[in-house]
């Protein structure tokens, strides 16, 4: 049973950061296109979010799969 929350939380977790990191991926993108702030800076942190945005996705998979190959139920 604990473990069944747990997996629970980490899908909720991935479901909750993937598109967080996407959206702030894409808005200091094109923050860094133009603005008052240093552009390598503000692209720094675009490719920072969005290697957090493929690790997020990474887990996901991951968490999916494993879960699909124990015989849970799909999502």
């Amino acid at each position: 049973m604990h473990t069944q929350r747990a997996h629970r939380l980490r899908h909720l977790l991935t479901y909750v950061y993937t598109p967080l990191f996407l959206v702030l991926a894409v808005l200091f993108g094109v923050w860094a296109s133009g603005g008052p702030p240093s552009p390598w800076a503000l692209a720094g942190l675009a490719i920072l979010f969005a290697v957090l945005a493929l690790l997020a996705l990474a887990v996901h998979s991951a968490l999916h799969h494993r879960h699909r190959d124990h015989g849970g139920p799909r999502h």
